[in-house]
């Protein structure tokens, strides 16, 4: 069987420094290539040249941004203002236009039509998908998605697209259930086959100890954006901070925001009006105005790091903390901390409540609530034994449900059931 995985434009799929969709592509191609022939196709971000490699038995083709392609991108907002008629007056993101990079996706037509594959896998991207089609028209094609799919997105347009697919995979119970209302003209319906971890990364044993003389460490670890509740955490951070005088707050990621209309419903979410200026400002100037004098130098914007700094920050910290305020479609850091063996404190925001199971491998808060989040860290950070025992129970579960190896068993049984004319998982 031959595959092709067909990421988004804004994936970087290769380490040291990657995106979550781009982690969740590197690990699991090198699964399937274990039992298919794979090749992955990404974007080039930095206006080089396209590059051809192979790493742990995958192809990658890494394709050049063309002219056009850049000035689109250049142009978006003004062609999504002059698009909002045709789209119940909404504008459409980044995340479902047509117009984002379509000769990244006429050209991945064009290879995938002389490489006659057998499973075209599109990571979230579904602008390519009629392109793909035409091209290719004995391909089965699958699209994974990542996160809900809004109002903005124009579903009369999705579903012309999802017309010319053969399966819908999601990386989430919530997120395929999401779909499924959405869409229920899709059949069979979503599959579930959730993303997971490296288990390499994580095969040291945690060593904690349950005493006071060590510092207090919290993490976060993703984008430091609006939607992901990071100034929630600063204000409870001032909240624990006086009662640890060794705690500290170490942030992991990039320091960049994405589009609201990528992350929120243009209408019903209370959380709009107050998020919205965040967008429209410095980010992390905010997040640095909101802490006091006293605590500047105990909180650390760490940005983007390399894997290997990442994994060690999830081992060195005491309490993980993921305060998110939009619905995560999975959540990649939190299994990869709790993979480490570190307790993890998350809102019960989408799938969070399927990868955490609150009072046991975890603490679940409501969203956009500091006080309560403080009140979880505070109780981790104070009772050293009740930490470890979250800690240990997290690592087992995600050890045996989480994994790459897991994730890419079920889709081989998703591939072969299109190709082989095999009994659907």
């Amino acid at each position: 069987m031959k595959i092709a995985i067909v990421n988004q434009y804004c994936d970087t799929i290769m380490p040291p420094v990657q995106n979550s969709v781009g982690a969740c592509t590197y690990g699991i191609a090198s699964r399937l290539a274990t039992a298919a022939e794979v090749q992955v196709f990404g974007l080039i971000h930095d206006g080089g040249p396209t590059q051809d490699f192979t790493d742990q038995g995958v192809r990658y083709r890494l394709l050049a941004a063309s002219a056009p392609d850049l000035l689109l991108m250049r142009e978006f907002n003004r062609l999504a203002i002059l698009y909002r008629p045709f789209n119940d007056c909404m504008t459409i993101p980044r995340s479902a236009a047509a117009w984002v990079h379509p000769g990244y996706g006429r050209k991945v037509a064009d290879e995938l039509a002389r490489g006659a594959f057998d499973i075209v896998f599109f990571q979230h991207n579904s602008q390519y998908i009629p392109v793909v089609r035409r091209g290719n028209p004995h391909a089965k094609l699958v699209l994974n998605v990542h996160h809900e799919l809004y109002p903005q997105c124009n579903h009369r347009l999705l579903a012309r697209r999802f017309r010319h697919l053969d399966r819908v995979t999601a990386v989430s119970d919530f997120v395929a259930q999401q779909v499924a209302r959405c869409f229920p003209e899709i059949k069979p319906a979503p599959f579930t086959v959730s993303n997971g971890i490296e288990t390499t990364e994580f095969e040291a044993s945690p060593q904690r100890s349950e005493t006071e003389a060590v510092s207090h460490r919290i993490m976060y670890a993703g984008a430091v954006s609006p939607e992901k509740g990071v100034h929630v955490l600063i204000e409870a951070f001032r909240i624990v901070a006086p009662h640890f005088p060794t705690a500290r707050l170490d942030i992991f990621g990039a320091h960049s925001s994405r589009p609201l209309d990528d992350m929120f419903p243009q209408q019903g979410d209370p959380l709009l009006s107050e998020l919205a200026p965040l967008y429209q400002s410095d980010y992390i100037a905010h997040l640095k105005n909101l802490l006091p004098e006293e605590l500047g130098d105990r909180v650390a914007f760490r940005g983007n790091v390399p894997r290997e700094e990442l994994v060690r920050g999830y081992y060195e910290a005491d309490v993980f903390a993921f305060p998110s305020l939009w619905n995560e479609g999975f959540g990649l850091p939190p299994i990869e901390a709790m993979a480490a063996g570190t307790p993890v404190v998350a809102t019960r925001a989408g799938a969070m409540t399927e990868t955490i199971e609150d009072g046991r491998t975890g603490i679940l808060v409501d969203r956009n609530d500091p006080r309560a989040l403080a009140g979880a860290l505070f109780g981790l950070l104070q009772d050293r034994s009740k930490s470890s025992a979250m800690g240990q129970a997290a690592r087992c579960k995600v050890l045996s449900e989480r994994t790459w190896d897991i994730t890419a068993t079920k889709l081989l049984k998703v591939f072969n059931s299109l190709v082989g004319g095999n009994a659907e998982p």
